[in-house]
């Protein structure tokens, strides 16, 4: 039986943060683990990083009344679990020695676990006026997701 997120309450533009910070500490995680001749850790905190700038733009599109509205609005829950249960496999010790090919996949790991936090808050009932909001934001941590798979089959095949 899965075991659900505890119950608590959160703002949209905390949420907004809190996977900032998680792209941020994977981005440094990637960077840490990256060697010299091996350029595809590098490349995904790169694309972590690129993931922030983009993000502010993808936020800017949305009218800024509507938006500030939006990220005041409070989730109840937040399906967060699998997300800090992927990091902390990031984290540890022997995720630091891994090969590059183990480092990609972490780092696809824990993107699904981003899209698949947005797409359960956007299918949520429990904040309908944010739906349109939260799809757009799960189309781009998609995009994100399909953004580094490609990269790392471009750069298994190398």
């Amino acid at each position: 039986m899965e075991e659900k997120d505890p119950l608590t309450y959160k703002q949209i533009r905390e949420i907004l943060a809190y996977i900032q910070q998680i792209h941020h500490e994977a981005a440094k995680c990637c960077m840490e683990m990256s060697s010299g001749a091996d350029e595809r850790p590098r490349l995904m905190a790169d694309l972590f990083r690129r993931h922030e700038e983009t993000l502010e733009q993808h936020l800017k599109s949305f009218g800024k009344e509507q938006y500030s509205s939006i990220l005041d609005m409070w989730m109840q829950y937040v399906p967060v679990r699998e997300i800090e249960k992927k990091l902390k496999a990031f984290r540890s010790e022997n995720a630091r020695s891994a090969h590059s090919i183990e480092t990609l996949n972490r780092c696809i790991e824990l993107q699904q676990e981003i899209v698949e936090c947005f797409r359960q808050m956007a299918e949520s009932k429990e904040a309908p006026r944010a739906e349109a909001f939260l799809g757009k934001i799960h189309d781009f941590e998609q995009s994100i997701l399909k953004e580094m798979s490609m990269a790392s089959t471009m750069q298994q095949d190398a």
